[in-house]
């Protein structure tokens, strides 16, 4: 955490990002509530899409959100995505609609590019999907603007 530590305080909380991602089961029924006597015989269903938030520390720049779900073209969207214009996040899909290495991948260097010469860092969690070979992928990267830290297993929340 030390270690750590000195790296942060080398940035101002303007320039200090935090990414992470979330899952949301949005067919889901809650497992709790009101209800006295719960349903029997139903499935839970697992159709989900991941969202990946990440702002500064200061709270100043909340970056544009990136979802990820199944379908490369959902309906919503229209044939030619003319109904994502406009909206203020980005679309990416896999079979599972979790965070991948090359989304992983994707997503720093878009972040990356998104700073416009601004010497940042951006602190991520050790999920699979971000350290999986990405330190010796983001070196070759040419992330010019940003300093890609991964937090010990495990520990997010203590951070």
């Amino acid at each position: 955490m030390q270690e750590l530590r000195v790296v942060v305080d080398a940035y101002p909380n303007q320039d200090v990002y935090n990414m992470d991602e979330a899952g949301l089961f949005y067919k889901a029924t809650p497992d709790i509530g009101l209800a006295t006597i719960g349903q029997s015989g139903t499935k839970k269903q697992k159709e989900r899409i991941t969202t990946v938030h990440c702002s500064n520390a200061d709270g100043s720049h909340i970056v544009p959100l990136w979802i990820i779900g199944r379908a490369k073209n959902p309906r919503c969207f229209g044939t030619q995505r003319s109904n994502l214009r406009g909206l203020n996040f980005a679309w990416r899909f896999n079979k599972k609609a979790w965070m991948t290495a090359l989304i992983f991948l994707d997503y720093i260097k878009w972040f990356n590019g998104l700073m416009g010469g601004r010497k940042v860092l951006l602190l991520i969690d050790s999920a699979p999907g971000h350290t999986g070979g990405m330190l010796t992928i983001l070196e070759h990267a040419g992330l010019l603007n940003t300093r890609v830290e991964f937090l010990p297993k495990n520990v997010t929340s203590l951070y």
